[in-house]
């Protein structure tokens, strides 16, 4: 499963990055968000992290709450046939991980 540690460098900065847009705008809990998109990009539904955090207002908020409203926290895989706008066909998914 998810750790920190198993995402790329660049991929930690982008989901930081992400959280702290979202609490600029919403004033909700980075921590929560980060948690959120890092363990769904991490297990089961990888995102373009570049295009979340590019994403208009309407597309970044549908993405987000839509994440963290149907996580599955125990397996890191989302619920409910939902898929964010962000993610990444079954083709560009091919990724090296980081250290383990």
């Amino acid at each position: 499963m998810y750790t920190w540690h198993s995402l790329l460098p660049d991929d930690r900065r982008l989901i930081e990055a992400i959280a702290r847009r979202w609490y600029w705008e919403h004033q909700d809990n980075p921590f929560d968000t980060a948690y959120a998109v890092a363990l769904c990009h991490a297990n089961g539904c990888q995102l373009d992290l570049n295009k979340l955090h590019r994403f208009d207002d309407m597309n970044f908020v549908h993405d987000l709450v839509g994440i963290r409203n149907n996580l599955d926290y125990k397996t890191g895989r989302l619920r409910d046939c939902f898929l964010p706008r962000s993610h990444k066909p079954a083709t560009q998914s091919t990724r090296k991980r980081g250290p383990t």
